[in-house]
């Protein structure tokens, strides 16, 4: 009975041992990770130039939003504007979100120039439908992100 006992208080201390040093060893993994990932910088392949983001100026950005919709020949219904509170951020959000009408190629026109002339941007959801199916407009809703540099005012 006593040498049962001693058996299995060995085999316990073994895998409680056997624990610890698994856990050491993820700890220390853990702990690798997180100061390389303090100090990883950006690899950018050379004769690649990182964009500078424009000044924020909401009159330009929206002469040129209207300017990309008339080229379209598109029916803007309503658009808001938002800039978003980005005080942790290093750069200006401004959020923008249309209704939009005319045909697919119209709308495509428009998208494919704003993607082209705005690098600074992103479009962040299109959905499309129509008054039914024989009707060949169709009325989008846009979300659309512009981003651009802050200024020393923030």
């Amino acid at each position: 009975m006593v040498l049962v006992s001693g058996i299995l208080l060995t085999a316990a201390s073994l895998g409680y041992a056997y624990t610890q040093v698994q856990a050491t060893q993820i700890n220390q993994t853990i702990k690798a990770a997180q100061s390389s990932s303090r100090t990883t910088q950006l690899n950018v392949p050379s004769g690649t130039t990182i964009p500078t983001l424009p000044i924020f100026d909401s009159a330009q950005f929206a002469s040129s939003l209207y300017e990309f919709a008339d080229d379209a020949k598109l029916d803007v219904d309503e658009i808001n504007y938002n800039l978003d509170d980005t005080a942790n951020q290093p750069y200006l959000r401004y959020r923008v979100s249309l209704t939009v009408s005319n045909n697919y190629q119209s709308i495509r026109q428009f998208v494919k120039r704003f993607q082209d002339e705005l690098a600074h941007s992103s479009i962040d959801s299109i959905s499309c439908n129509r008054e039914n199916i024989t009707s060949g407009a169709l009325n989008c809703d846009l979300a659309l992100s512009v981003f651009f540099r802050k200024t020393s005012r923030g």
